[in-house]
């Protein structure tokens, strides 16, 4: 280049040298004064060599190398661990020592080891292959099972096969069988199983039982050799020696025993005594003192002693029990270590707690008076004093003011002006059967204000079973879930009713003879006042029903300030059928002459109703608010709506559901011309008084085994539970 003087030249691009780094010119060609000659410089370029080795393995020689372009590296070797052998570098160098020479680039590489396998072949002892298994290096082999060979006792591998360091061939090994004879030998007094006399090879286990005879105890095992499990168990194990041996079974005669003595007399039911037991003795004679534990049990009554009794040095000790059942009660004694128990018999004598009977169902408990009645809870209730699921009762006679124990027990200032006391409780139902054979519990009283499940009996199990019972004149006053007769019933009520005045007062089923069912109602009927202050399911016979309801009815006035409720039932969430209502109601929504509220699960079959309904909303003659299923009902009362704005219909208020089929309602009594305020009206007709008291008018009824009618004159009635007289029209105007 031509630079004129103090100017600087211009260098040319950066040359390339391989293998090099251009690192820029000999002489400075900047404010040129003479000629220049401008050389380049460069400086050689170096490389790093990395050696790794992987998992199992390591690195003799150098493993970090720098070296210039063009150069050779150091030796390495990769090295394995003892069981491991070398597979390679990651660049696909095969061989375990390498120099890298020539380098013109980085290297970065690792070696690579896998653990050593062996074959491990198992034979018999003739050679024969029994398996043949590839473990890896410490790892151990799995033997086949073991082989068999006929006269011979496998005894194992003649080459240990645990931690494997280098392919294997095990032998299995054997011994000759030699067997050996187990005699038995039992004492007199009993027997062995098995018996006689068994071959047998060293080392064999076998089950054996010793089994003394009648009036004879075992006293233990004994061997001439071997091993016996449990010298004293009448059932254990014997394992066989290398040798004949003798078993020996030993029996002794059976000492064990005990007196019983009773008391003097007269034992009096209700009050404890002591029953002496003494000379007791274990079954080798000995005599058995200390804390022993003792059961005692009646015939009768069952368990009445269950616990620990204190022997003296003389083998004598005194129980107290208590019998309460006027009776001849047969006693079984049982002292633990003395295999037969003691009988012995008593009398009791004293003050029946019922006037007669056993409880069982051939000869139910008596009960004359209010005392009598008070003890079912001790005998019929889950948890009471003298329970047993399943005990019979029965009214021999009218309970009324009249009868011993109304005043203490009955009457309103009883119980500290509480009243009657329920019989059971939520988790203590009655469980037994009562049956009140037609005779009438009347003029009692209740008020538990603060109390659930008020009734007579406040609960009753599903095994329960109470009939033929009439209620008079009750007055009941009660919080929640509150009823005549049962707060709530899982069991079977039928042949029952009730009058009087039923009061409940809070969320919770109030009926005039069962507050909530769970369970089945047959052939019963309330003609009580029910009322529910704050109420949802208030009905004349049952609050809340869950359960089945037949040929049942009601007559009672209902009444409440708020909803859900009807003339038979308040709340329907299963069956109701063959039953009706003649009773009014009056309430706030969803107010029906029979049900006030049929749920999804509801179904009402051949029912009616005539009652008044008065309301404010959702008001029928037969429902007041359905979401279940209608078949064969008809409705004749008057049903009074607030004004234009209620929903009312003559024989549902409210309908969700088209599951109403031939299902009536009288036009002219009920001064409803249409059968459903809102919902579907589908199966639903209404008729006026002429055609509701014609057999034609309800042609696809069953008037051969459910209905009947008085052709012209009646509204259609129930064969089997008939209203005396008939229904007729018209009943309200």
């Amino acid at each position: 280049e031509i630079v004129e003087h103090g100017s600087s030249a211009t260098a040319p691009a950066d040359p390339v040298r391989e293998g090099y780094v251009f690192t820029g010119w000999d002489t400075d060609f900047e404010r040129v004064t003479e000629s220049l000659t401008v050389t380049a410089t460069y400086q050689i370029k170096q490389f790093t060599l990395s050696y790794t080795a992987g998992a199992n393995g390591s690195i003799e020689g150098e493993k970090t190398q720098v070296v210039d372009h063009g150069s050779d590296g150091t030796e390495v070797r990769a090295v394995s661990l003892e069981g491991y052998h070398f597979v390679g570098w990651s660049d696909d160098v095969e061989t375990a020592v390498r120099q890298d020479t020539g380098v013109t680039a980085d290297i970065d590489v690792t070696a690579r080891f896998a653990i050593n396998e062996y074959t491990v072949t198992f034979v018999d002892y003739d050679g024969t292959e029994l398996k043949e298994e590839i473990v890896e290096h410490g790892s151990s082999a799995t033997a086949p099972a073991d082989p068999v060979r006929e006269g011979y006792v496998f005894t194992g591998w003649d080459t240990d096969f645990e931690r494997v360091t280098e392919s294997l061939t095990v032998m299995a090994t054997y011994e000759e069988d030699i067997k050996y004879i187990l005699t038995f030998e039992p004492t007199e007094g009993g027997s062995t199983h098995p018996s006689g006399i068994l071959e047998l090879s060293e080392g064999d286990v076998i089950g054996i039982e010793a089994i003394p005879d009648e009036g004879y105890v075992f006293a233990g095992w004994s061997a001439t050799g071997g091993i016996i499990g449990d010298e004293p168990a009448l059932v254990t194990t014997f394992t066989m020696p290398a040798e004949d041996v003798n078993l020996t079974a030993g029996f002794l005669e059976d000492q064990a025993g005990f007196d019983v003595v009773p008391p003097p007399p007269p034992i009096t039911a209700g009050e404890a005594f002591n029953l002496f037991l003494g000379n007791a003795r274990d079954q080798n004679g000995d005599e058995i003192t200390g804390e022993v534990y003792v059961t005692i049990d009646s015939d009768i009554e069952g368990n009445v002693f269950d616990g620990i009794a204190l022997f003296d040095d003389q083998s004598a000790a005194l129980v107290n029990i208590t019998l309460n059942e006027v009776a001849t009660h047969e006693l079984t004694v049982t002292v633990n270590g003395i295999p037969e128990p003691a009988l012995i018999t008593l009398d009791v004598e004293g003050e029946a707690v019922f006037a007669g009977g056993d409880g069982s169902e051939e000869s139910p408990y008596e009960i004359e008076d209010w005392y009598h009645f008070d003890k079912v809870r001790e005998y019929g209730v889950e948890g009471g004093d003298n329970y047993r699921e399943g005990t019979y009762f029965q009214l021999k006679n009218d309970l009324c003011a009249e009868a011993n124990g109304f005043y203490e027990l009955a009457f309103y200032d009883a119980n500290d002006g509480m009243g009657w006391e329920p019989i059971g409780s939520d988790l203590a139902p009655f469980t037994g059967s009562f049956d009140g054979m037609n005779y009438s519990i009347c003029d009692l009283y209740m008020e538990r204000l603060e109390g659930e499940y008020i009734g007579i009996f406040a609960t009753t199990g599903f095994v329960a079973e109470i009939k033929n019972v009439m209620l008079e004149g009750i007055e009941i006053y009660g919080f929640e879930n509150v009823g005549g007769l049962v707060g709530w019933n899982n069991g079977l009520i039928q042949n029952s009713h009730s009058t009087g005045n039923v009061d409940g007062n809070t969320y919770g089923g109030v009926g005039g003879l069962v507050g909530r069912n769970e369970g089945t109602i047959r052939n019963s009927y309330s003609y009580a006042t029910v009322f529910g202050s704050h109420n949802e399911g208030v009905g004349g016979l049952v609050g809340i029903n869950n359960g089945t309801i037949q040929n049942s009815h009601s007559g009672g006035f209902v009444y409440g300030y708020h909803d859900n409720l009807g003339g038979l039932v308040g709340i329907n969430q299963n069956i109701i059928e063959n039953s009706y209502s003649t009773g009014s109601v009056d309430g706030n929504r969803s107010i029906g002459g029979l049900v006030g509220d049929n749920g999804h699960r509801g179904e009402i079959r051949n029912s009616y109703s005539t009652g008044e309904v008065v309301g404010v909303s959702n008001l029928g003659g037969v429902i007041g608010f359905n979401s279940g299923t209608v078949e064969n009902a008809y409705s004749a009362g008057y049903v009074d709506y607030e004004d234009e704005s209620s929903i009312a219909g003559g024989l549902i208020g409210f309908n969700t559901t088209e599951s109403v089929t031939n299902s009536y309602w009288n036009t002219e009594t009920s001064f409803m011309q249409n059968g459903v305020g809102d919902g579907s009206d589908s199966g639903m007709m209404g008729r006026i008084s002429e055609e509701m008291i014609k057999r034609e008018t309800f042609d696809e009824w069953n008037f051969d085994t459910i209905w009947n009618i008085y052709e012209d004159e009646s509204y259609p009635y129930l064969i089997d539970n008939a209203q005396e007289p008939p229904p007729t029209p018209p009943l309200f105007y």
